[in-house]
């Protein structure tokens, strides 16, 4: 951020990317009917690495530039939206496993990780950065999830 507490555009510019710049990952269109179910799966799981591997590339820069340019030593958080999700025929608790296995990094400039475990979920990332950054120990909240599966409001998968 800069005096004004704004993102700073150069930072924002490489943090930030589109379909258009992620064009030409694929090599098959895993839309295209006639690749069969077997091969779609794999075209889809091959997308997702390149498009992990893509994304590496930017984040390297944008953590390069954040902890060259801050003029405090910074905590950062990146994370995922979510799992992904490539099995199928599996039951809907499988599902919402598979999903919840979203993508996280911390970087803390003392390099101070014990408080993190695999048990932490996304609902806790911040109190657990408030704490480290304010010398204050905000109460974890219990580690669930919750997520809809199959676009269906009234399915709601619980998950401790």
């Amino acid at each position: 951020m800069n005096s004004q507490g704004k993102v700073d555009k150069k930072i924002q510019e490489v943090g930030h990317f589109t379909k258009e710049e992620m064009k030409g990952l694929l090599n098959d269109d895993p839309g295209d009917d006639r690749l069969g179910d077997e091969r779609r799966e794999r075209v889809l799981m091959q997308s997702y690495l390149n498009h992990i591997q893509e994304a590496n590339r930017y984040m390297n820069l944008l953590v390069h530039s954040i902890l060259t340019n801050s003029k405090r030593p910074p905590i950062i958080l990146m994370m995922s939206d979510h799992g992904y999700r490539f099995l199928t025929g599996v039951s809907p608790q499988e599902k919402a496993l598979e999903r919840y296995g979203n993508l996280c990094a911390f970087y803390f400039p003392d390099h101070h990780y014990q408080m993190l475990s695999d048990s932490i979920t996304p609902v806790n990332y911040m109190r657990l950065i408030l704490s480290k950054a304010l010398g204050e120990a905000y109460p974890l909240l219990p580690n669930k999830s919750n997520l809809v599966v199959d676009r269906n409001p009234f399915m709601v998968t619980h998950q401790e």
